[in-house]
């Protein structure tokens, strides 16, 4: 099973496969991001080359995004969701960013996407959504559930910070079973 992994912002690949930290790596000044958040031309650039390299490299059979990585991962979705196949069977969002509106952002505008805005679901493949109540940022994922299909969503509240926990033991046994539900879902279609 192939499975594209997408780090957050202010990290990289190291950083997400091995959980370690990056300060002692890289200057206080600089920060590693798919795009710059404030730039709808930056946004646009990183979904064309994201859907670039699936394109060369793929298939893949899901997609794994933390953070901005999962934004991003969103925003493929969203823009493949009327192709068949699409470009993941599955989508574990880890933490997840808001994705942002591509139609806005193609007018110069930069608008979050927001199930309010759309007529349904944006996002057709089964999605594991893992957060915690004390990321500062929740709600952005709370509201990423609502884009995505309510059949194929499994949510976990792991109850910590920004983060992929690796403690207690349960809760990653938790965080296992609910990816491993999410694939299910798509290897069998319900």
């Amino acid at each position: 099973m192939r499975i594209l992994c997408l780090h957050g912002m202010g990290t990289n690949s190291k950083t997400l496969t091995h959980g370690i930290g990056i300060e002692a790596f890289i200057g206080q000044d600089e920060s590693l991001a798919y795009y710059n958040p404030n730039s709808a031309q930056s946004i646009l650039t990183a979904i064309d080359d994201l859907w670039e390299y699936i394109a060369e490299e793929g298939p893949f059979d899901g997609v794994l995004g933390f953070s901005q990585g999962a934004s991003l991962a969103a925003m493929i979705i969203a823009r493949a969701r009327h192709s068949n196949p699409p470009p993941f069977q599955f989508a574990i969002f880890f933490c997840a960013g808001l994705p942002y509106c591509e139609k806005s952002l193609t007018a110069g505008e930069i608008k979050f996407l927001r199930a309010e805005d759309t007529r349904g679901p944006v996002i057709h493949v089964p999605t594991a959504h893992i957060y915690g109540k004390k990321d500062p940022d929740v709600s952005y994922s709370k509201a990423m559930t609502e884009l995505c299909h309510p059949w194929g969503r499994v949510l976990l509240d792991h109850g910590a910070g920004h983060e992929i926990p690796r403690v207690p033991v349960e809760m990653v046994d938790d965080m296992a079973r609910a990816v491993e539900k999410v694939v299910t879902k798509a290897v069998i279609g319900q």
